[in-house]
């Protein structure tokens, strides 16, 4: 007597937490519709909706291993001859596995979805990595365009040797009289530095320009090799993220189309107007 009412337990088991599997992952489903609260509609429209995609994947077992609980209770119950018989729309069954058909549809169109999110949010990203390289480009000849400045107005005053050494005098009369401090102090003696080197040497300037333009070649190829690293993993970022999303909604959507379909046939089949009743 134990033994029978322990195998007729067990079907009623199944079907109860294989409901309660579905009804999880439909709630779960249902908030996914609810975007979070930010304050850019940029990053809402462009990253929740491929967050969407990946939570509904990643969750897409859930109600399948529910439903198949529920066919299992179902089968037991047959088995066991338990299993009184109804019109199929009250079946549990046929709207489980309705349930499970419009899933695997919706897995199916997951796919183009999914890639077309990706890829707009990929472009947005090479267009924000274009436009940071063109600020540090232009901030970069800007400082050139400052140094070089600089460096010319040190030639004119170096083919002047008198108004040379009136500089350095100014300069230094300024540093010895207290009335530069702190940061303009340093200026003041990098700028004497400066001047008293192109007076011992004429072709410092030649030198530091040469030199300027080494490290702005340098920084300039920094620069290069920066966006072209960055563009390189946005793309296999986008590829990676593609393929695994992509793969497991074609798998799910073939899983749940099968178990839709042969749930429906069996429900369906099982007899011209009534089928089996669930427990």
């Amino acid at each position: 007597m134990k033994a029978n009412n322990t195998l007729t337990l067990a079907p009623f088991l199944l079907k109860t937490v294989g409901g309660l599997l579905i009804l999880a992952s439909l709630v779960e489903y249902i908030l996914l519709f609810f975007p979070p609260a930010v304050s850019d509609p940029k990053l809402l429209d462009q990253y929740w909706k491929i967050d969407f995609w990946n939570q509904l994947v990643n969750s897409g077992v859930v109600p399948l291993v529910g439903m198949l609980l529920i066919f299992a209770g179902y089968w037991m119950s047959s088995t066991l001859n338990i299993s009184p018989k109804r019109p199929f729309w009250q079946d549990l069954r046929f709207w489980v596995a309705l349930l499970a058909t419009i899933l695997g549809i919706a897995y199916l169109v997951t796919i183009p979805v999914y890639l077309s999110n990706v890829n707009f949010v990929k472009e947005d990203t090479i267009k924000n990595i274009d436009a940071k390289t063109v600020v540090e480009k232009d901030r970069l000849n800007k400082q050139l365009e400052q140094v070089n400045a600089q460096l010319a107005e040190y030639q004119k005053v170096a083919k002047d040797k008198p108004k040379l050494e009136q500089e350095i005098a100014r300069i230094t009369q300024a540093i010895n009289s207290g009335q530069v401090q702190g940061t303009q102090l340093e200026q003041f003696n990098n700028a004497r530095a400066n001047l008293e080197s192109l007076k011992n040497n004429s072709q410092v300037l030649e030198q530091r320009n040469k030199q300027i333009q080494e490290e702005a070649k340098k920084e300039l190829a920094r620069i290069d090799s920066s966006q072209k690293d960055a563009k390189a993993i946005t793309a296999n970022n986008a590829i990676l993220s593609v393929t695994k999303t992509d793969l497991k909604s074609l798998i799910l959507a073939i899983a749940h189309t099968i178990v839709g379909w042969m749930g429906l046939k069996n429900v369906l089949t099982s007899s011209p107007n009534t089928v089996e009743k669930w427990e």
